[in-house]
């Protein structure tokens, strides 16, 4: 779930992901600098998905979508009492290179 969230922030050029909770859900917005734009809303049923598998990606660090590796960061912020979760999508240049390399 999270990696295809991921993957389509990618797909529309964002360079972050935020999860928060609104509404009895978690709203995921997809950044490019100042400007988001919603691409998920993931009910409390699958909230506990959502979370766990960020926790699996966070010891990763790193994602491949396409042909092109990702480091990614992690981050949380307080926003009105509710925590802002912030995945920051990095690409991974020396990475993407040995890859090509061997392509």
């Amino acid at each position: 779930m999270l990696e295809n969230l991921l993957r389509k922030a990618v797909e529309i050029g964002a360079d972050r992901v935020e999860i928060e909770y609104r509404d009895g859900a978690e709203l995921v917005t997809a950044f490019r600098g100042p400007v988001g734009i919603g691409i998920s809303w993931i009910d409390s049923a699958h909230r506990d998905v959502l979370f766990r598998e960020m926790q699996d990606l966070k010891k990763r660090r790193k994602a491949t979508f396409g042909r092109n590796i990702y480091r990614l960061t992690f981050s949380k912020y307080d926003s009105f009492m509710e925590w802002v979760y912030v995945i920051e999508i990095h690409g991974d240049k020396e990475a993407n290179q040995r890859l090509q390399r061997t392509s």
